[in-house]
Parts: structure tokens; C-alpha cells; sequence
């Protein structure tokens, strides 16, 4: 993979919301060609073809294959999977394993899913009693309120919130322990 390829996804995006481009990348994945037959293949002129190949090489997602009589582009399978992981994998590698938990399952404030290992499901439940302050009793409509500010499913986490000992409940009203 080049040392210039693009880390910005909205350039990398850019790149991608080309048709000329994804017609040139749809030719690659099926076999490595030059530039000349990527221009016969999408009636493309030489230098257009050229372009788009240059444009896709440094995404990362073409690679440059020359041998001493042809210079062949290919799908680079391995910069997809980089790309992959860089986008989708999430910036976890300096994060500890509660950190991981919340980045996996809380996104700008809410929680994306209910975790269904107990040991997940704890630390975003302590991250969701967080929001209910210490020595304040609650209804249960403003518990019901402010759990739906981060999940639509007020009635199960107010359940596990009580089941893991993280809030107290009697006669509808709710505190944190």
C-alpha cells in the first residue's frame, strides 16, 4: 500500500461517489489490466483511465503490479481490509476493556444496544446510572424520561438497573444505591 494513500473518509468517499471510478474498480476486482485495456474496457481515453486509476491507487484500493513489460493495476483486497478496519474497527487499541464496552455499545450519548454478556451489560449500566443523581428519589416516569433520552426501552433497563443493584425501587419510586 502507498505511503501517500488518502485517510480522510470524506476524500476517501469522494474518490468512491465517482462512476467512472467504480466502473474502473468493478473491472479490477475481475482481473488485473493496464491501463490501456481499462480504457478499451470502459470506453475510457488513455489519460481519463490513467486518472481515475492514479485517483484510486492512493484510496488504497488499487495496486500498481509492474513487471519488466507491463504495469498492471489490480483491487488490492489487502488495502480494502486495511481501509476496513481503519473506518469500521473504531480507535480502540488505547482504550481499556470498560472503554472498549462503552465505545461498542453507547454512540454520542446513547446506547446503541443492550449487551447481552453480563459482564458488558454491567458497565453500561453503570454508565447509564451515571445519569441519576446520588440521593435524589425519582418516580418512575422521570426514570421512564430519563432513560429515554439514551434508549427507547425505558421498562428493560429500569428493570436491569434494579436487578444489578445499581438503584433501589419501592412504591414507584427509585434511587441510586
Amino acid at each position: 500500500m502507498m505511503t501517500d494513500r488518502i485517510l480522510n473518509g470524506s476524500d476517501l468517499l469522494r474518490v468512491l461517489l465517482d462512476e467512472d471510478r467504480l466502473r474502473v474498480l468493478g473491472l479490477l476486482s475481475l482481473a488485473p489490466r493496464s491501463v490501456t485495456e481499462v480504457a478499451e474496457a470502459t470506453g475510457m481515453r488513455t489519460g481519463d483511465a490513467r486518472h481515475h486509476l492514479r485517483a484510486l491507487r492512493r484510496a488504497g484500493l488499487v495496486v500498481n503490479e509492474s513487471t519488466n513489460q507491463n504495469s498492471l493495476y489490480a483491487f488490492d483486497v489487502a488495502g480494502i481490509q486495511a481501509l476496513k478496519r481503519e473506518f469500521f474497527a473504531g480507535p480502540t487499541e488505547d482504550l481499556s476493556d470498560d472503554e472498549k464496552t462503552l465505545y461498542a455499545f453507547v454512540r454520542e450519548g446513547k446506547i446503541q444496544s443492550i449487551p447481552v454478556k453480563a459482564a458488558k451489560l454491567q458497565v453500561v449500566l453503570n454508565w447509564l446510572v451515571e445519569l441519576f443523581e446520588t440521593e435524589r428519589r425519582y418516580p418512575e416516569a422521570e426514570v421512564n424520561a430519563v432513560i429515554n433520552q439514551v434508549h427507547e426501552d425505558h421498562a428493560t433497563l429500569r428493570r436491569l438497573l434494579v436487578d444489578y443493584r445499581l438503584m433501589e425501587r419501592a412504591g414507584g419510586v427509585y434511587w441510586r444505591v
